[in-house]
């Protein structure tokens, strides 16, 4: 049996209850299976469940270490895509009631291997979460009110649900922020670049015949034109089918209705803003006290991102979020 001690924990309360319910999980599936004959129903009670943690925690956990900067992210997004694979693939032998009990003893050796407390984090990483975690706990009140709590309860549900459609999020995300950037793009830049951009083509073509012709200026021609294009082109200045106003415009609007078309009803967000770290930034503002319910959250979220301009100086954990959302307000004018 394996024991949920205070050397598993990292002092995150969702996290580490997180934890404790894999352990829980694990340790129920190894008590059935030394006191059941066919662990066939034993296996397909885990992996349902092992599922929908993969789902839930590793998002909590990923975008906790996102919203820290934590730089060994990258390798737990692989641990995850891994654990998430192998529970995905994972067919119980039947062929036999030996086998079956097998097959299932090595998956919950795999599982003891890369339970979250065993631990997943090294010891850097776990000592910066919980720096983090007590950081965070200065700003926080102690207790909310019912009001705020169940406020809170409701946004990490919907925050969980996000989770599930990252595809999505960031599609809202990458589309608001083009529309910002072609609402505040002078129009009279983009046909000057694209007259240099031919100019750069002209060139191209000249240093290239002039090159055939073994003049000896023709390769320089040729070099100065491509750079001239793969500036311009790179840069996304020049005007194009997917970068015009038309565009722009018609991507941010199908973002919000592919959005609109998964939110359930009564989901705490409009679809323009349905993105986690707007949920996170309200969690944040109910547990600071400074709002009792999610409509005041979202307000306060507002102001704290209007007063937030280039004369501000934030951490770059904070600059990530404004980056990621802030267009999204911009671009619906925080309505």
């Amino acid at each position: 049996m394996y024991e949920f001690t205070e050397d598993c924990m990292i002092h995150i309360e969702e996290i580490d209850n997180e934890h404790r319910r894999l352990f829980q999980m694990i340790n129920e599936a190894i008590d059935l299976a030394e006191h059941t004959e066919d662990v066939t129903t034993i296996a397909d009670s885990l992996l349902p469940r092992l599922k929908e943690y993969a789902a839930t925690h590793f998002a909590h956990e990923e975008a906790y270490m996102e919203s820290i900067n934590d730089p060994e992210l990258p390798l737990q997004r692989k641990e995850h895509t891994a654990f998430t694979e192998k529970m995905n693939t994972f067919v119980l032998d039947t062929s036999s009631p030996e086998a079956a009990r097998t097959s299932l003893n090595d998956l919950l050796t795999y599982l003891a291997k890369v339970c979250p407390g065993l631990p997943l984090h090294s010891v850097q990483a776990e000592q910066r979460l919980a720096r983090k975690a007590q950081e965070e706990a200065v700003r926080y009140l102690d207790v909310l009110t019912p009001e705020a709590q169940a406020a809170r309860e409701k946004l990490e549900k919907a925050r969980t649900f996000l989770a599930g459609y990252p595809k999505l999020t960031d599609r809202l995300s990458t589309a608001a922020k083009a529309k910002r950037v072609n609402e505040h793009t002078n129009p009279a830049h983009k046909w000057v670049a694209l007259a240099i951009v031919l100019a750069g083509l002209i060139a191209a073509i000249y240093g290239i015949i002039a090159w055939r012709r073994q003049e000896g200026f023709g390769m320089y021609f040729t070099l100065l034109g491509l750079a001239v294009v793969f500036l311009f082109s790179g840069t996304q200045v020049i005007p194009t089918m997917k970068n015009n106003k038309r565009a722009v415009t018609a991507a941010w609007e199908q973002a919000q209705k592919d959005m609109a078309g998964v939110l359930p009803e009564h989901f705490p967000l409009p679809a323009r803003y349905a993105h986690p770290v707007v949920l996170d930034r309200m969690i944040r503002v109910l547990r600071e006290g400074r709002a009792q319910n999610a409509e005041e959250a979202l307000a306060v979220v507002k102001a704290d991102l209007k007063a937030l301009n280039a004369d501000v100086q934030v951490s770059q954990e904070e600059y990530d979020e404004v980056v990621a959302i802030k267009p999204m307000f911009l671009v619906s004018d925080y309505e």
